[in-house]
């Protein structure tokens, strides 16, 4: 005990312990108050978020569709093809700023499009080269041909940023080489990688800064475990959550003094031929919103199914039970006035467990599939999305027409 302390009366010395301990619990209390606000205000945010989240994807979703469609149509090299571009990229900008305010408060869903890492690394690189000074050099090794993934750029471009920051924190203001490779890897049973036998591509951040020690290895992935003096402790912790979302895995080599090495996986995936225009198998899609049912017909035709449609659940429902053709899957919106997607995939589920179904929304996956959903769930679509994004998801409920 303190000298000071000594000094006093045992009754007094017990009265200010008492004074301490009620002032550290009110201390602690008024913290947790603090943290609740916090979270109460986060769970608003997300909670508006949502909500115009879904009604201006479905604005984007009209549009992007169209773009898509359009310049599906053309050759590549007609004249209209930059024209189409440059607003694409303005759809999909607008887009990029709804998944931003949904990150933020916690409510991200994942895009699938069809993304050449090759690409995303050179854009990234010219744009990231110049912040990192003059004595750090950026070498990017880039495999031929590219491999091509599914998934969402945005959220890919901040894995690779991530990898680079981490890599340029570690060199610490010295004179240092950061490495970003670019190749495919085959992984086979059994191998060290948690991830299904397949092709995958393989980006591997390499830097020859301070190294990380072999107590410390374990946990760089852990949120808010960080070994920097400012460090949040998010920015690996964020790449381990968006490889895991994407079905890949990241490994890390490092030496402590020699520098680091940090390798992700992700699944391959190859081009489809395109099909003939609506002589496939059938398809149903629903959707209230009467353009975007307009657009995604058109989109499914355009990928080689025959397609019926409908405007809510209810009148799938109907239609069903009336229609005893071959049905090969159904794509559906969650958020619709008379019957959602939810409940009728539920409803389908009862009668026709082996259609499956493809659920599509402006809202967050999270969110939207709280309750849980039926196996004959197989994929989520977030809108707004392309052609390409369409038929990413609806490989994983049906064979795409040859």
């Amino acid at each position: 005990a303190s000298p000071d302390l000594e000094l006093l009366s045992p009754k007094a010395r017990g009265l200010l312990h008492f004074v301490g301990v009620g002032l550290g619990g009110t201390i602690e209390r008024v913290a947790a108050e603090d943290r609740l606000r916090e979270a109460q205000k986060l769970e608003s945010l997300g909670v508006l978020s949502g909500g115009l989240a879904h009604d201006f994807n479905n604005l984007l979703g009209v549009a992007l569709g169209n773009v898509s469609l359009v310049q599906e149509s053309l050759a590549t090299d007609h004249p209209l093809q930059a024209e189409l571009t440059c607003i694409q990229q303005a759809i999909e900008r607008g887009a990029g700023l709804t998944r931003q305010m949904l990150a933020y408060a916690g409510k991200s869903t994942p895009e699938t499009v069809t993304v050449d890492l090759n690409r995303v690394v050179l854009e990234l690189s010219g744009l990231v080269s110049p912040s990192l000074g003059k004595m750090v050099e950026l070498r990017c090794e880039l495999g031929q041909p590219g491999p091509t993934v599914v998934g969402d750029p945005t959220q890919l471009q901040q894995v690779l940023l991530n990898l680079i920051t981490n890599a340029h924190e570690a060199i610490n203001g010295q004179p240092g080489v950061i490495t970003l490779k670019v190749d495919s890897l085959s992984v086979a049973a059994g191998a060290e990688w948690d991830v299904v036998p397949g092709r995958y591509a393989w980006i591997t951040c390499q830097d020859d800064g301070c190294g990380i020690a072999p107590d410390k290895l374990a946990r760089i992935f852990d949120p808010f475990f960080t070994t920097k003096e400012r460090g949040s402790g998010l920015g690996l912790s964020t790449v381990l959550g968006v490889v895991r979302s994407h079905k890949g895995d990241v490994r890390v080599r490092s030496t402590l003094g020699q520098g680091c090495s940090i390798e992700v996986l992700l699944p391959m995936v190859t081009e489809t031929p395109r099909p003939v225009i609506g002589a496939g198998p059938l398809v149903y899609v629903v959707d209230d919103e009467q353009q975007l049912l307009r657009v995604a017909s058109r989109m499914l035709e355009r990928l080689g199914f025959e397609v019926c449609a409908a405007g809510d659940g209810q009148e799938l429902l109907d239609r069903l039970e009336q229609d005893h053709r071959e049905v090969a899957a159904v794509l559906m919106d969650l958020s619709m006035p008379r019957l959602g997607g939810l409940e009728a995939s539920r409803r389908l589920f009862e009668s026709r467990p082996e259609l499956p179904i493809v659920l599509m929304s402006g809202y967050d996956r999270e969110d939207s599939l709280r309750e849980g959903v039926q196996p004959n769930v197989k994929h989520f679509l977030a809108k707004p999305f392309r052609l390409e994004g369409l038929r990413a998801a609806m490989q994983t409920a049906v064979e795409l027409p040859a």
